[in-house]
C-alpha cells in the first residue's frame, strides 16, 4: 500500500504509529526525485506537529490529548500549533475530512497530507506523504489527497493477536 501511494503521487510516504505523545516512524517510501524527506525508520516527533502525528491523535479525546502533553505544546518551528484549541479544531476537521496535514510545523520547508489508518473504527496508525513546499500547492493537494484517503483496506491484511487465521 505504501509502494502505490508513493508511486501515484511521486513522493516520499511514510508509515507511523503513536508512541506516548510522539509519532514513532516504522517504514518509509522513497521515490527518485532530486529532493526528498526523508524520516528514517525510528524517528519521533511530537505528535500535534505533523500531519501524521495529527492522524493518530484524530481517535484521541481532548482530555487523553492533553494528558499526553501535561507541559503544553512547544514550537519546533515558527509555524508549528502551539495551543490546545487550535489543535482541537483540527482534530475536528480531520475526523470530519478523513485527512489531517503540516505546513511547515515539524521541518521549515515540508509540508505532509496524512490519513488515520482504523481498524474497527480505533486508529492503529497512519499513512503520510511529505512533500518540500515548493513541490506543494493546492493543484498537489487536490490531485493526491484522494489518493491517499481512498479505501485501501482490501490491501490490508490484519493478524490481530490470539487470532487463529
Amino acid at each position: 500500500v505504501l509502494k502505490n501511494l508513493s508511486s501515484a503521487v511521486n513522493q516520499t510516504a511514510y508509515f507511523s504509529v503513536l508512541s506516548g505523545g510522539e509519532v514513532l516512524y516504522l517504514l518509509e517510501e522513497r521515490v527518485a526525485t532530486p529532493i526528498t524527506i526523508q524520516a528514517k525508520r525510528g524517528y519521533k516527533y511530537p505528535a500535534y506537529a505533523t500531519g501524521i502525528g495529527k492522524a493518530l491523535l484524530s481517535g484521541k479525546t481532548e482530555k487523553d490529548i492533553k494528558t499526553l502533553y501535561p507541559e503544553g505544546l512547544y514550537k519546533l518551528t515558527e509555524h508549528t500549533i502551539d495551543d490546545f484549541d487550535t489543535l482541537f479544531s483540527q482534530m475536528e476537521e480531520t475526523q470530519k475530512s478523513g485527512y489531517s496535514f503540516e505546513k511547515e510545523e515539524s521541518n521549515k520547508d515540508v509540508q505532509c497530507i496524512a490519513v488515520p489508518v482504523k481498524y474497527k473504527e480505533n486508529v492503529i496508525a497512519g499513512m503520510s506523504v511529505a512533500v518540500p513546499v515548493f513541490y506543494y500547492s493546492e493543484e498537489f493537494e487536490k490531485q493526491h489527497i484522494e489518493k491517499l484517503i481512498q479505501d485501501n483496506t482490501q490491501e490490508w491484511v490484519y493478524s490481530p493477536l490470539g487470532t487463529e487465521t
